[in-house]
């Protein structure tokens, strides 16, 4: 087989794993690096003490089609603290705010009732940003791997078209 019909015949091929890695690379950049830095300020943000205020359950309407239902769910939980001597009233349970179902709202909020004294974690260069919940949703971090999935995939197709210009793999 002629070498020039064997590089032609790798070009689509290795096009296909370029594209690949150019969307792992923009994934990464657009979900990825967002939590990654979301995570490393959280490190610096503080403990304190605070009292809840309301705890509600919010409903979010969304589109038949995305959810088969028509309406998500997140707790709406508004508390208080103070920071050098200035009492702050803010709202936020976890970094991304998450919805889902009913019942896994409801039974946040229920685990949060009006007055009790709690944790809360807040950010020392804007005090009016705080979440209950210092750790991430596990959906979140998944998340953070999808480009590594288009990465390695991409890579998978630059091999293969090395295999066809070298001759190793041969084209129909």
């Amino acid at each position: 087989m002629n070498v020039n019909k064997i590089s032609k015949s790798a070009r689509p091929v290795r096009f296909m794993g370029n594209g690949f890695i150019l969307v792992a690379i923009v994934l990464f950049l657009w979900i990825s690096l967002p939590q990654i830095t979301k995570f490393y300020n959280l490190s610096s943000w503080e403990k304190a003490s605070c009292r809840i205020v309301s705890a509600e359950v919010k409903k979010h309407h969304v589109s038949a089609h995305q959810t088969g239902k028509g309406a998500l769910f997140s707790p709406h939980i508004v508390y208080r603290y103070s920071v050098n001597g200035d009492i702050v009233e803010t709202n936020g349970y976890r970094p991304y705010g998450k919805i889902g179902k009913f019942n896994w709202a409801k039974s946040i909020v229920d685990s949060y009732p009006v007055d009790k004294e709690t944790i809360c974690f807040f950010n020392p260069k804007k005090p009016s940003q705080a979440v209950l919940i210092k750790s991430f949703d596990p959906t979140g971090l998944m998340l953070m791997f999808v480009p590594l999935l288009f990465l390695m995939f991409g890579f998978f197709l630059r091999l293969i078209a090395s295999g066809i210009e070298s001759g190793k793999i041969k084209p129909n």
